[in-house]
């Protein structure tokens, strides 16, 4: 896969015989317009059928699609959260790889913060949302508060 610049600020990627063009979203076999549509989460045009795009992980466990959660808040293992039936043994396995709780998605992230695009960690002021040049900050890795 490669990139090019094809004019007006259109990206081009290249996928052996096929181009996606990421102003126009269209996809290209040469000059031939295969399809017009833009890539959706779980699509079935022809855009998704070629170049499947895969799901996050914590989407897949009940994350919400925005995924701007970065630590989440947890809560206690409640088997009624799971469509699937447990036996003793695989209880046991999900309480010890997870021994202080699975993540409480219905609530906000821990130190969630308004999502801040083209965030900056310095030196750039623009956007900032955290300094990694302040020494002050440094040192303090207790995050669970």
């Amino acid at each position: 896969m490669a990139g090019q610049n094809g004019g007006g600020g259109s990206v081009q990627f290249l996928f052996a015989d096929h181009v996606l063009d990421t102003d126009r979203r269209e996809l290209h076999r040469g000059s031939e317009a295969i399809s017009v549509e833009p890539q959706v989460l779980e699509g079935t045009g022809q855009c998704n059928t070629l170049f499947p795009r895969g799901v996050p992980p914590e989407y897949v466990a009940g994350a919400p699609m925005a995924l701007d959660i970065i630590k989440c808040q947890l809560k206690p293992i409640d088997m009624n959260d799971y469509k699937g039936s447990f036996s003793t043994q695989q209880r046991a396995r999900l309480a010890a790889i997870f021994p202080t709780g699975v993540c409480d998605w219905s609530k906000k992230g821990v130190k969630q913060m308004k999502s801040v695009p083209w965030a900056s960690y310095g030196p750039s002021p623009v956007n900032q949302v955290f300094d990694i040049q302040d020494r002050r900050r440094h040192g303090d890795d207790d995050d669970d508060d």
